[in-house]
């Protein structure tokens, strides 16, 4: 019998668990039979491969690799339910998580540092949100909904990861209607309607290059829908 515990999680104690010591077992198969299991982790690996094609080194952000991974073990229900209430494939919503981890600058808690020492405010948590676009969301969609009065303290509540997750769907819907006016039923447009929107959620759209930044995001984001929406069974 080794000492070294890790050696029953194939030292990978970030991807598997191993209670018994006997079978080490992927965490994102968590409830799964056997085959939906292997349908699971090799949506997986096709969307590692599909982020390292597109961020060479991709594979070595363990943080990134960690963030992603536990969004999806933790709050799969979280995703499905937001995407469920405001009418956003969660796929989608989760291929956003995808992007925005893989590509952010500066990781959560250094923007909350220096937020703390210096003022002003950062994008922050899974959807990588700025507290000033998620006031406007929800004050356009939702606007009962109660709010910290301060960018600050809704810079705070953006690291609840259920809150964070369903202000990607607001922000989402807010663009859609901006794009096909207020009226309109999210969960009536079509995938193609979705990648329209989904370049507003990066870029301002304001200028030829943030255009192209924009589209840009969108491409990398929608390549990502065919495994998050495995991910999510």
């Amino acid at each position: 019998m080794s000492q070294n515990l890790y050696t029953y999680v194939h030292n990978n104690p970030l991807r598997y668990t191993d209670p018994s010591g006997h079978q080490p077992r992927d965490q994102l198969c968590n409830g799964m039979s056997n085959s939906e299991c292997k349908t699971a982790r090799s949506a997986w690996y096709d969307l590692a491969d599909v982020l390292e094609n597109q961020y060479s080194g991709a594979s070595y952000r363990t943080d990134a690799n960690v963030t992603v991974k536990s969004a999806i073990i933790d709050h799969k229900s979280d995703i499905n339910s937001a995407g469920e209430k405001w009418g956003v494939p969660p796929e989608l919503i989760l291929a956003i998580i995808v992007k925005e981890q893989y590509t952010k600058s500066i990781p959560d808690w250094v923007a909350m540092l220096d937020s703390k020492i210096r003022g002003g405010t950062h994008s922050v948590g899974l959807g990588a949100i700025f507290p000033s676009t998620a006031r406007t969301a929800w004050s356009a969609v939702s606007p009962n909904t109660v709010l910290p009065k301060s960018n600050k303290g809704l810079q705070s509540k953006l690291k609840d990861d259920a809150f964070n997750i369903e202000t990607i769907a607001v922000i989402l819907v807010y663009q859609a209607q901006q794009m096909y006016g207020n009226d309109v039923d999210p969960s009536s447009l079509t995938m193609d309607q979705w990648k329209e929107v989904v370049p507003y959620y990066n870029a301002s759209m304001s200028t030829p290059e943030s255009r192209k930044k924009g589209n840009d995001y969108a491409s990398k984001v929608f390549e990502y829908l065919p495994y998050t929406k495995i991910l999510l069974r």
